[in-house]
C-alpha cells in the first residue's frame, strides 16, 4: 500500500523516509505497540490526551520547529 506525500517528492526510497518508516507500520485500527515508544501508546489510547496528541502532531509538521506560526 502506498501514500501520496507530495512533500517527500515523486519517488522516495526506503532508507530516505525517516519517521515515516516508523509510521508505516502504526494502523489506526491496530497499533503495533512494539514499534513506537510507550508513552506515545499511553497517549493513543485515552482519549483525554487528544489536544497532547494535536499538539504533538502540530510540533512534527513542523519538523520540530517550534518558532514557527501559523
Amino acid at each position: 500500500m502506498g501514500t501520496h506525500l507530495p512533500a517527500l517528492g515523486p519517488v522516495v526510497y526506503w532508507p530516505e523516509l525517516g519517521i515515516y518508516r516508523l509510521l508505516s507500520g502504526v494502523d489506526a485500527r491496530h497499533l503495533d505497540v512494539a514499534r513506537v515508544h510507550p508513552g506515545l501508546g499511553r497517549l493513543l489510547g485515552d482519549e483525554a490526551h487528544q489536544v497532547l496528541l494535536e499538539t504533538l502532531e502540530t510540533y512534527l509538521d513542523l519538523a520540530g520547529n517550534r518558532s514557527c506560526h501559523g
